[in-house]
């Protein structure tokens, strides 16, 4: 049975390693918030400064996007959402998408946590139950 995913912003076991050149090298399976698991890296001239400096960069990536977890609410990826589409799209589109999520969605489905919203959570909306 394979390994479950990484939690989205989160590491693996911190592994070190010495180098023929006398450096230390820290690294962990980081999962990114585009859901692809990569490799991240730092090294120190002692083990505990590489460590440190691969733990530093840990947090600057998990604090470079929103949060979003399972506990968040449907309207809070309908929050980052809007933002995108005002980026993107006039600003009559962004007033349509932005009512019809107040006015249709948001009222019926908002409150839903994200490890709420399956596939019959939708289906339901949908149907106007």
């Amino acid at each position: 049975m394979p390994r479950p995913p990484l939690p989205i912003g989160s590491h693996g076991t911190i592994g070190t390693q010495k180098d023929s050149d006398g450096t230390w090298r820290a690294f962990a399976r980081f999962r990114f918030f585009d859901g692809q698991t990569r490799q991240i890296e730092r090294s120190g001239s002692t083990k505990r400064q590489a460590i440190k400096r691969l733990k530093d960069r840990i947090k600057e990536l998990q604090g470079s996007k929103a949060r979003l977890t399972v506990d968040s609410k449907f309207r809070d990826v309908a929050d980052l959402w809007l933002a995108k589409v005002a980026k993107r799209r006039a600003a009559t589109t962004h007033n349509t998408y932005r009512l019809t999520l107040k006015n249709v969605v948001l009222d019926r489905i908002g409150d839903l946590r994200l490890r709420e919203v399956d596939v019959p959570a939708p289906r339901r909306f949908l149907r106007g139950a």
